[in-house]
C-alpha cells in the first residue's frame, strides 16, 4: 500500500486498508462488531492522501511510529 501511494512510510492506516480490500476475515469481524466498514475505509482513504509523497518511491519504506511500537512489543513477546 505505501509504494501504491508513493509513502515512504507504513503506518497502521496503510495495514488497514491491505485488511480491508481483501473483503475476508477482518471486514467479517468488522461487520460483526457493527463498525462500518465503508467508513473505516474512508478514513483510512482520508490519511494516506494526506501522507507526503515521495517522487521516485524508493525501496526502503519504513515503518511508522505506530508500527514501530507494535514491533518492539510483539519482538520482546518472542524473547528477541
Amino acid at each position: 500500500m505505501a509504494k501504491t501511494y508513493q509513502n515512504q512510510q507504513i503506518e497502521t492506516e496503510h495495514l488497514m486498508k491491505a485488511l480491508l480490500e481483501q473483503n475476508g476475515l477482518a471486514t467479517t469481524l468488522f461487520n460483526k462488531a457493527g463498525v462500518s466498514t465503508s467508513k473505516l475505509q474512508e478514513y483510512t482513504d482520508t490519511f494516506i492522501k494526506r501522507q507526503r509523497k515521495v517522487k521516485n518511491t524508493p525501496n526502503n519504506i519504513y515503518l511508522g511510529h505506530s508500527l514501530s511500537i507494535l514491533t518492539l512489543l510483539y519482538n520482546s513477546e518472542r524473547g528477541t
